[in-house]
């Protein structure tokens, strides 16, 4: 790949980076991002998602009836109890949900589309060379389609799950990942208390294997995908978003059984993944499948409904009560992982004895910026 080519690449990424800032109209486009969030396909908020759950809550409501489990509450009160929904941890979900969505398509998307289509493009003309996938695949067409982009989903849904167990596996990852943990009630938005260092560092990853799949898809197909096709909605995530997706975050138990779980991640199981629990710690990271999970040993299938209690054990609740705590806590923290991690490399090299004695100054100053309720926390 030549030089003209690799630039002329990154720029039209940079284009598409810049874009939401490049005017006063794509500013207040993207500003404007969560009044449209219910008319989104691709969110898990939109119409016919939310429609769905509520027809299958419906369903549970019925059935809860006709075995005298939901007592006299109204279907209301069944959807949305008030205990819940009126609870401190829901109303800052309610308003770091706001927040981010009126941020994403400022930073996030533009940066993930940026990449996606710089990586898309190099991999296609990569592919289309010397190393060109045509041939095999020839009188194939439909096969090629089908076998790639099935592929591609079970390596999407591998992505997601590798990275997610990275955010629970390395300290300085979890910092900002237990944001997430830390909501003490689940509803549908509490989805969406994600830090955006996390959503940053899922999304590339994202956006790579993204990037990547689709370029060898065309290579083998010879069919263009646009950039409305690479990140519009295809009719699994349509599936996947309008099948009690919403109810992973909520108070509704939904179990898939001990056969369909292996397969697939129930709601049930997401539940038990924000488990105080021991037991539960560090189970089902899967988003789709449940299989990684299996083979990573990190499986945990219920066999009837468990009573569960969320938020994060041994961290006061108070650490993460605001917005701006779910914001800035973990760089606080992660500050503080950092420097204690330079004064431990710092301490064991060969270093005269004058410069340790810095460094032992160094060490009381981090001790007294700690944070007094800093705990660490189970991952």
């Amino acid at each position: 790949m030549n030089t003209e080519t690799t630039t002329g690449f990154a720029q039209r990424a940079l284009n598409h980076i810049i874009e939401p800032w490049s005017s006063w109209e794509n500013f207040a486009f993207a500003i404007t991002a969560g009044a449209r969030t219910f008319t989104d396909f691709t969110s898990e908020f939109g119409w016919p998602h939310l429609l769905s759950t509520l027809v299958l809550t419906g369903m549970f409501f019925l059935l809860g009836r006709k075995n005298g489990t939901v007592g006299s509450r109204s279907f209301f009160e069944f959807v949305c109890p008030r205990e819940i929904y009126r609870h401190p941890s829901a109303i800052l979900d309610y308003k770091f949900a706001t927040i981010s969505a009126s941020t994403d398509l400022l930073i996030h998307a533009p940066v993930i589309t940026g990449i996606s289509l710089l990586v898309y493009k190099m991999t296609v003309y990569l592919f289309s060379g010397p190393w060109s996938l045509k041939e095999p695949f020839t009188n194939h067409p439909v096969a090629t389609a089908i076998a790639l982009l099935s592929q591609l989903m079970i390596l999407s849904d591998l992505v997601y799950f590798v990275s997610h167990y990275l955010m629970h596996k390395i300290p300085l990852l979890w910092t900002f990942h237990q944001v997430h943990h830390s909501a003490e009630v689940l509803t549908p938005i509490s989805v969406a208390r994600v830090h955006p260092v996390e959503r940053l560092f899922q999304a590339v990853v994202r956006a790579l294997l993204g990037g990547v799949g689709a370029g060898l898809y065309t290579s083998a197909s010879d069919l263009q995908i646009s950039i409305g096709t690479l990140f519009g909605i295809n009719a699994a995530l349509f599936l996947f978003l309008s099948f009690a997706y919403n109810l992973r975050h909520s108070h509704i138990w939904f179990s898939y059984g001990p056969v369909l779980s292996w397969l697939l991640v129930s709601p049930a199981q997401h539940q038990i993944h924000h488990s105080r629990d021991p037991k539960h710690h560090d189970k089902n990271f899967g988003l789709v499948f449940a299989f990684w999970d299996a083979l990573f040993g990190s499986l945990y299938i219920p066999r009837t409904r468990e009573a569960l209690t969320y938020g994060l054990a041994g961290v006061p609740s108070g650490k993460y009560s605001t917005v701006l705590q779910l914001y800035f806590s973990p760089f606080v923290e992660a500050t503080h992982m950092l420097l204690e991690a330079l004064y431990r490399i710092f301490m064991k090299s060969n270093w005269t004895r004058g410069r340790v004695k810095i460094l032992s100054r160094l060490e009381i100053r981090v001790r007294l910026r700690r944070l007094d309720n800093r705990t660490q926390a189970p991952r």
